[in-house]
């Protein structure tokens, strides 16, 4: 951690970063979603859409503790829904290490 960053100034960074995906993907994909921190069985809201009108989500694992939340993937295509999966897990990832 850089000098006089604090733990509170770093997360808010990171929120604002998993806000953006949730914009671009909202955008790009027309996809709606939310990102999660996972406690144990628990998935607890971080950032993203909050109004879901279709109970057919589905929750995938990006990292150990985070998670998202897609309401709908619409017309996305098997293949895309994958490709997107990798590029937000490697986006996360580069995210985390830098």
């Amino acid at each position: 951690m850089e000098k006089g960053t604090s733990i509170f100034r770093k997360r808010k960074e990171y929120l604002a970063y998993l806000n953006k995906l949730v914009n671009i993907t909202k955008k790009d994909f027309k996809v709606r979603l939310w990102f999660a921190e996972i406690l144990g069985k628990r998935w607890s809201y971080l950032t993203g859409e909050r109004e879901f009108f279709d109970y057919s989500t589905e929750k995938i694992q990006i990292t150990e503790t985070l998670g998202m939340v897609i309401n709908d993937w619409g017309k996305v295509t098997k293949e895309k829904k994958e490709s997107f999966i990798s590029l937000i897990k490697e986006k996360i990832n580069q995210e985390g290490e830098s």
